[in-house]
């Protein structure tokens, strides 16, 4: 763990690999080497965080790790599995409704996406990024009306938030032409 908090993910991979090889049961020690090669973008990655599945399979840190790394790594179906496995053990994880949502966005299936923000909305009202997301899928299928009210919502709650502004912008010059 000193070599990670230093930078050295060389040596901290070198030294959680023999963790794992002395002690088969020790959790963390794949967890991390999951997220480290997530971070990497190297598939080993899925190893280590179906090693940390099999130790604790009650696990919703390591099915994120797992389901995060397959949708940076467009494995949208795959990721979609796992969000559904979290989504199963934990109804009420809205961070696998919200990237479950984002999936179907980058799918074009707006409709299914905006489903997912819904429930990540409903577990956290004030969610700017699924009102924000809710309102981008409600541009896309044309109810620009919705889309103008979910931007304003997400700016309540992060009266920053530079993507719903943008967002208000392209509907106002809709609605000028």
């Amino acid at each position: 763990m000193n070599y990670r908090d230093l930078g050295d993910t060389k040596q901290a991979i070198q030294y959680l690999k023999k963790a794992v090889e002395l002690d088969p049961d020790f959790y963390n020690a794949p967890m991390i080497l999951g997220q480290l090669y997530s971070e990497a973008k190297d598939p080993k990655a899925i190893t280590y965080f179906d090693k940390a599945i099999a130790i604790d399979e009650t696990s919703i840190e390591a099915h994120y790790g797992k389901a995060m790394f397959l949708q940076n790594n467009q494995q949208y179906d795959k990721a979609l599995a796992e969000y559904r496995k979290i989504i199963i053990k934990n109804p009420q994880y809205q961070d696998a409704y919200y990237n479950s949502g984002y999936i179907y966005f980058e799918r074009q299936e707006f409709e299914k996406a905006s489903k997912n923000f819904d429930i990540a909305i409903r577990m956290s009202p004030a969610y700017s990024k699924g009102y924000y997301m809710r309102g981008l899928c409600a541009e896309k299928l044309g109810n620009f009306d919705k889309a103008k009210s979910d931007y304003e919502q997400s700016l309540v709650f992060d009266g920053k938030y530079t993507l719903a502004e943008e967002g208000l912008s392209r509907l106002k010059k809709l609605n000028n032409k």
